[in-house]
């Protein structure tokens, strides 16, 4: 019942907005108008992405089961390139590596720097597309500020033998990646692949 799935008691009264459990003690006509608001600049925006009204309300409904059937990825596999290891990496080697780090209080919307591979970023670019840059632009940001995430790209290429790098950006882009990476290693790779950008 309402008890079990959000605690209401008997002879309780709640105000949900899109899901969200709204304190009525704590809210006034103005901070629930505000919250319309930015509940209503949420749902513009997944309308901007091309979701229709029929799939917003999926996103927005209270134990809505719309993320059922998403998969998960498997960040040990072969094909993800990590340009950084927070555990190994002498660029770390200064940061605890205690898990107690966790608990202690950091500035909100920061991640604690913790020598573990807590948080991971997996980037999937096809170098032929423009968005492509953005990302590897993202990535350069973070860990050249040294946030504590590990990253890492898979690279999504033509995989036909007959294609010639000469031809394809995107399989230039993965062998000269490649070549650095065998001859250096993957985070001088990373580098350099920014720099020529």
């Amino acid at each position: 019942g309402l008890h079990d799935r959000f605690e209401i008691q008997p002879g309780d009264a709640c105000l949900f907005i899109n899901g969200l459990r709204v304190d009525m003690s704590a809210y006034d006509p103005f901070s629930l108008l505000d919250m319309l608001k930015l509940e209503g600049k949420m749902m513009n925006g997944l309308r901007n992405l091309g979701i229709n009204k029929e799939d917003i309300s999926k996103f927005l409904k209270l134990n809505s089961h719309v993320l059922d059937h998403t998969y998960a990825l498997d960040i040990r596999h072969s094909s993800v390139m990590w340009i950084n290891d927070l555990e190994n990496d002498e660029l770390y080697v200064t940061w605890p590596a205690s898990c107690q780090e966790l608990l202690k209080p950091v500035f909100p919307g920061t991640i604690p720097s913790v020598r573990r591979n807590f948080h991971n970023l997996v980037l999937f670019i096809d170098p032929a597309q423009e968005y492509t840059l953005d990302f590897i632009k993202l990535a350069e940001l973070f860990y050249y500020h040294k946030i504590p995430l590990r990253i890492g790209f898979v690279f999504i290429v033509n995989t036909d033998d007959e294609v010639d790098g000469a031809d394809d950006v995107g399989v230039a882009l993965w062998r000269a990646f490649k070549y650095i990476a065998e001859e250096r290693d993957v985070s001088q790779a990373f580098i350099s692949i920014v720099q020529s950008l």
